[in-house]
């Protein structure tokens, strides 16, 4: 009869212990201020970015909200891991309790999960905008944006949950956790029985998850070469636009694919130190979230301003003062301009109503240069406005621009008078509203 050795499985409170790295005597002070360095790092790039999209009304876009939640994953994973690192280095403390433990490992997972998930989001995102820049407004509202960013988290954290809640009964028969953090796998790898359920859905988890994300980002990229390949035959400007709003995405992801890839080559050589091995296994924690402020930053114009401008050394009061005084000049300047230009357009109107809008509408179906409506202020939309109600109540529009208002209106002649009366009604109230 065989010798069978009983082991008896672990009983609550369980404390683990994790082996970490190998700190040679003397430089326990030297690691941990290297760790404290990247994570202030973290908190401080990130903190940063997430303060100004929340200041800036400007950048409560769909991009800059996707990035918001980048952001925020950034932190938890960087916070799931560094500050027990650092205790780690510094006073060589290696315990931790069970719920922490599961605590850390379901931070970590769920990390990993939420960055690519986001990320699909964002090419999604980046697809709109740049294959369907006329619908990108309509297509990506508030509603479709908050419906991604929640399907994004959801999927994370139901994959990850449903990840332990399989091994949540399994009975434990080791507490020496041989990695730096706590895993999923590092956990199971003290089972006092094999798991196989858990090592199929984790398995099957990360492939599906990987590669779904794969295949979401390789077609919205291939599709946004196409067009701007296409496009850019015409406009040159077409490729330049689309390389500055989807290169900072792009170097996201190639980065912690990059860094995970290091994960699993690393490991298949048996002459790497663990050392090595472990510091490997941590770079998709410590890199990516310490690089993806910069890369926004950098590339971005509009994150780059609104951070120059909520987080700039402030000059004297006297420069201050000086500076509010001639940014005030400024817009007084601007809305001169503006108004002089509509006076010339009113004057134009009552000189000929039909040909006045060819002095200022040269090109385009609907007879509306793309600079003119972009230059619009309220007086401006407030003329739109008043005009299409006009040719609304009238049935008929200008003979020189019939595609001025919808198409369903009829040609002739309209009344320059009610036009002209209407309209000056209108620049009263936009003034009083000023």
């Amino acid at each position: 009869m065989e010798n069978i050795t009983m082991v008896t499985p672990l009983k609550q409170p369980i404390v683990f212990e994790l082996e970490g790295f190998y700190v040679p005597p003397g430089y326990g002070s030297l690691l941990f201020f290297l760790a404290l360095f990247n994570y202030v790092v973290v908190l401080l790039g990130n903190g940063v970015v997430l303060c100004v999209i929340v200041i800036d009304k400007n950048l409560h876009r769909p991009m800059f909200v996707l990035v918001c939640n980048l952001v925020v994953c950034d932190l938890l994973g960087a916070t799931a891991v560094l500050p027990r690192l650092m205790m780690h280095f510094l006073t060589g403390q290696k315990r931790i309790t069970y719920i922490l433990a599961i605590t850390q490992a379901f931070c970590v997972h769920t990390y990993g999960c939420a960055v690519q998930t986001i990320l699909g989001a964002m090419a999604y995102d980046r697809y709109i905008a740049v294959c369907q820049p006329l619908r990108y407004h309509a297509i990506m509202t508030s509603a479709r944006l908050y419906f991604c960013c929640a399907l994004a988290w959801f999927i994370a954290v139901l994959c990850i949950t449903v990840l332990f809640a399989l091994h949540m009964n399994t009975p434990l028969c080791g507490i020496i956790i041989r990695h730096v953090y706590c895993s999923n796998r590092s956990i199971l790898s003290l089972s006092c029985s094999p798991t196989p359920s858990n090592n199929i859905y984790g398995l099957s988890m990360t492939w599906t998850l990987s590669t779904g994300i794969f295949l979401i980002i390789a077609f919205s990229y291939i599709r946004i070469l196409h067009v701007s390949v296409k496009q850019g035959r015409s406009d040159s400007s077409v490729r330049s636009k689309a390389f500055h709003t989807c290169a900072p995405h792009l170097v996201v992801y190639l980065l912690f694919e990059i860094a995970s890839v290091i994960i699993i080559v690393s490991q298949r050589f048996t002459a790497v130190s663990q050392n090595i091995k472990k510091f490997f296994s941590i770079l998709f924690i410590i890199i990516p979230p310490a690089i993806n402020p910069i890369i926004y930053g950098l590339v971005s114009k509009e994150l780059r301003s609104g951070i120059t401008k909520h987080f700039a050394i402030q000059g004297s009061p006297k420069a201050a003062d000086e500076y509010r005084r001639t940014k005030k000049a400024a817009a007084l300047v601007v809305a001169e301009a503006k108004i002089r230009v509509w006076e010339e357009f009113w004057k134009a109107t009552e000189k000929d109503f039909r040909l006045a809008s060819k002095k200022f509408c040269q090109t385009g179906v609907d007879e509306i240069r793309p600079e003119i409506l972009k230059a619009l202020d309220i007086v401006g939309v407030s003329w739109l406005t008043h005009l299409f109600s006009v040719a609304w109540r009238s049935g008929t529009v200008p003979m020189d621009c019939p595609d001025f208002v919808p198409s369903v209106f009829s040609y002739g002649q309209q009344d320059k008078a009610s036009i002209l009366k209407s309209e000056q009604s209108a620049i009263q109230q936009a003034e009083q509203q000023e």
